[in-house]
């Protein structure tokens, strides 16, 4: 029968009910229900401190993988805008490559607003909350329209996709 640290000291409390009052004796077999706790406490520490080993062991190995697609986001981002570029530099809008890959730049069809000097835009463009932020749709609707928004503009960004 596999015994449990609960049991063991169940066992040890029952032992330690019969200690003589009078002279404070302790029973026999005080010894070895101590020792059982004992022995099943160091047990119980060494598996959490394997389990504790383990974790550590997988949080590392988990945080380099994180890093590993950390820097693969990071340098496919920079591909992408070296690939833009040059597709940019070179008139090209679309390739179709032998791999089965379509690649499409659409020049200027990303649009958004950039605010280059905050003091300069209008309280009316401002967002609700406190301190409020700039609501870049506000901008975007007023530019849109025609109306002149002092320190932000729109700016056309190209777009590229890969299939």
């Amino acid at each position: 029968m596999n015994i449990t640290l609960f049991s063991a000291v169940d066992e040890l409390r029952s032992v330690l009910d019969q200690v003589d009052e009078e002279t404070g004796e302790l029973p026999e077999g005080y010894e070895s229900a101590r020792g059982l706790v004992a022995n099943k406490s160091a047990k119980v520490a060494a598996y959490i401190a394997q389990t504790e080993a383990e974790a550590t062991m997988v949080e590392t190995h988990a945080k380099a993988l994180l890093d590993r697609v950390k820097a693969a986001k990071k340098r496919n981002d920079w591909l992408k805008r070296y690939l833009l570029e040059n597709m940019a530099r070179a008139g090209i809008t679309e390739i179709a490559s032998p791999e089965g890959l379509t690649i499409k730049r659409y020049p200027e069809r990303d649009k958004s607003v950039e605010v280059w000097d905050e003091k300069q835009v209008p309280a009316e463009y401002l967002a609700d909350p406190m301190p409020p932020p700039i609501s870049k749709t506000k901008i975007k609707a007023a530019l849109d329209n025609g109306i002149d928004v002092p320190g932000a503009r729109i700016v056309a960004r190209d777009r590229l996709t890969i299939r």
